[in-house]
């Protein structure tokens, strides 16, 4: 059966890479940025991947394991991401 995903997180420069989630999570959902830029990557088990700069958007990743998402931001002030969404059923 699949469970609701909420997440909440609020992030500065200070923070350095924020994990989605701390442990093992795969769930599809929906991550909304607030207006501030961030940056997300996915850490694999090579290191770290691909960084993507992201301002204002949402994205919709299928599967994931939120463990690896990791965001990062330059600003000083807050900056809000919503994580919301499904685990994934067997």
């Amino acid at each position: 059966m699949n469970t609701p995903v909420v997440i909440g997180l609020s992030i500065t420069s200070v923070d350095n890479w924020v994990k989605a989630s701390a442990t093992p999570l795969i769930a599809s959902v929906g991550i909304g940025v607030s207006v501030t830029t961030i940056s997300m990557r996915v850490v694999g088990d090579g290191g770290a991947g691909a960084t993507f700069p992201t301002t204002s958007q949402v994205f919709k990743l299928e599967g994931v394991d939120l463990s690896r998402i990791e965001f990062s931001t330059t600003s000083g002030v807050p900056v809000k991401i919503a994580i919301i969404g499904n685990t994934r059923g067997a």
